[in-house]
């Protein structure tokens, strides 16, 4: 009798382990990885990263910044053009964003405007921006190439009723391919602290 037991419940052991065997191999194989990014370098003090996914210009220059944070005495005209231009290669280069969620250059921004600023892009440049969650999107989007020029000027920038000193730049870039989208804007910097933020931008976009 405890012989049939025995085999009874090893019977049930061994069916259960093929069934659980199954179903995970199943549930492995319908799983979709999904589309992640991972920071791979910050700035510390700034609240600045770069990701995995990023560009090699984007890298490249985000270094270039990281050198002029971290030296002894920060060149703000140097950090103004290289912050511009992170901008711009960040906002534009659209084919690494995963959802019209994911808009770019709002860790750069005035905390005043970041809000308006997203909305405004999810309703026009980022709106026809195919979810790559599976990351199985075919769509064909802009990636920024080079940055063409970048000049500065100092003036003064009226904000809620303020004169306030800033920092206008003036950039030009190009693309990998040209599919119609912005090639110039004006960005205005201002100091937070020892930071600097966009409070203005004037591409396609209006803050």
């Amino acid at each position: 009798m405890k012989r049939i037991i025995f085999l009874i419940m090893l019977g049930v052991i061994i069916v259960g382990l093929i069934v659980l065997g199954v179903y995970s191999m199943l549930s492995t194989e319908d799983k979709t990885p999904e589309n992640q990014s991972t920071i791979i370098d910050t700035i510390e003090g700034f609240g600045y990263t770069l990701d995995d996914r990023d560009t090699k210009l984007m890298k490249d220059e985000f270094a270039n910044l990281k050198r002029i944070l971290t030296a002894s005495e920060i060149d703000y005209d140097a950090y103004t053009l290289s912050l511009a231009k992170l901008f711009v290669i960040d906002f534009y280069t659209l084919n690494n964003k995963i959802t019209k969620n994911d808009v770019g250059s709002l860790e750069y921004m005035d905390e005043r405007i970041v809000d308006n600023f997203k909305l405004k892009a999810m309703n026009t440049i980022y709106r026809y921006l195919e979810n790559n969650l599976d990351n199985k999107r075919t769509q064909e989007l802009p990636e920024v190439r080079s940055i063409l020029s970048a000049d500065l000027e100092h003036i003064t920038h009226k904000i809620e009723g303020e004169n306030i000193e800033a920092i206008k730049v003036t950039i030009q870039w190009d693309y990998v391919k040209d599919l119609g989208f912005d090639n110039h804007a004006e960005i205005i910097f201002i100091r937070a602290g020892k930071k600097l933020v966009v409070v203005d931008f004037q591409g396609s976009l209006r803050t």
